[in-house]
């Protein structure tokens, strides 16, 4: 069974021992199959089929889209870090450090799966009612993945921030060497990217947040870049015919099972089911 991710543990990890340790215990929080929902559209929307097939064409290249944080379905992703202006000098020293979280929130994507494929709401919400389909993946590197975590407040961390501007103030002057740079400020700040609110937690999500510098609306990333490697497929029930054929030829060509989704009717408990889709 997979570790449940403690971030307090991680935090001491990176203080006490090292940053490869602390990766070390990270890794072993992250699931050996992840899935990522992706949805398919018919008629009723613009460019429907160009959207459709960049989608598949994307997993016939093995690339996952990660996306810029003002394209998530959610407004607000990004913004678990509160900066208490009373933390700081004056109101100067204030509008500087958030312009500089800002900054760091705008060159970060984000691409998100989930560890659970029998989950209703994340069939209907992401796949477009079940149009659309699954992707399963095996995880071969988590250096890159890490568990989002789900909390009901926000934290406070304008120290946290001085502190790392205070560093690298002093690495520009010469008063400290590169190697004498704490890593404990950056990676706790890149860790509050996989922050959400516990409204969320029943996505049960797992995220790679890479590097944006150009603020691009997104890009394409590789599955080995990711870490991951295809496995399977899983047709939603509501997928029309000729993309459920398109899917089946990636599939096939991808060397990977395909199912399709259905609602189980002999099950007392409601309960999803997964058959081998086979063209008739």
């Amino acid at each position: 069974m997979t570790e449940q991710f403690e971030p307090k543990h991680f935090a001491e990890l990176l203080s006490e021992r090292s940053v490869e340790d602390a990766i070390q215990y990270k890794n072993s929080c992250i699931p050996g199959t992840l899935y990522k929902f992706s949805p398919l559209f018919d008629e009723r929307r613009v460019d429907w089929r160009t959207e459709n097939e960049l989608r598949m064409a994307s997993i016939r290249n093995g690339e996952i889209w990660a996306s810029a944080a003002e394209f998530l379905n959610d407004p607000f992703e990004f913004k678990a870090v509160l900066l208490d202006d009373s933390e700081f000098a004056d109101q100067q020293e204030a509008g500087m450090m958030e312009r500089l979280l800002d900054r760091i929130r705008k060159v970060l994507l984000s691409a998100s799966f989930t560890a659970k494929l029998d989950n209703f709401p994340m069939w209907a919400h992401y796949t477009n009612n079940y149009q659309g389909f699954c992707a399963e993946y095996a995880v071969t590197g988590g250096d890159r993945l890490f568990p989002v975590i789900y909390a009901h407040d926000r934290r406070n961390a304008a120290k946290l921030l001085k502190r790392m501007v205070l560093e690298l103030h002093l690495l520009f002057k010469g008063e400290l060497e590169r190697e004498q740079l704490s890593a404990v400020e950056p990676a706790l700040l890149y860790l509050s990217h996989f922050v959400k609110h516990d409204s969320w937690d029943y996505e049960e999500e797992y995220r790679i947040v890479p590097a944006n510098p150009g603020r691009a609306n997104g890009k394409l990333i590789g599955n080995s870049e990711a870490g991951l490697e295809l496995s399977a497929l899983c047709l939603g029930n509501r997928c029309r015919r000729e993309d459920k054929l398109s899917l089946y030829d990636i599939a096939s060509e991808q060397e990977v099972p395909i199912y399709e989704i259905d609602f189980d009717n002999s099950s007392s408990k409601f309960r999803l089911m997964f058959r081998e889709f086979r063209p008739e």
